[in-house]
């Protein structure tokens, strides 16, 4: 079964906020995260999982023989 994606928030003693998107794949993952960001306020580091370069396998059965 997918893994329904996550979005972790953490804000240190300072105020400086992380986001982190667990269970996502590809990067439909920065659309998840866009509002908060803009919520958030501008970016100081955006770093990249390795899922962001993946893409979503689907279990399509093909029909060739």
């Amino acid at each position: 079964m997918k893994q329904k994606p996550e979005i972790i928030v953490e804000i240190d003693e300072v105020g400086n906020p992380t986001v982190e998107v667990i269970g996502f794949v590809g990067p439909g993952c920065t659309k998840l995260t866009e509002a908060l960001e803009k919520v958030l306020g501008a970016k100081t580091k955006d770093t990249k999982k390795p899922e962001y370069n993946r893409r979503e396998v689907s279990n399509v059965a093909s029909n060739r023989r």
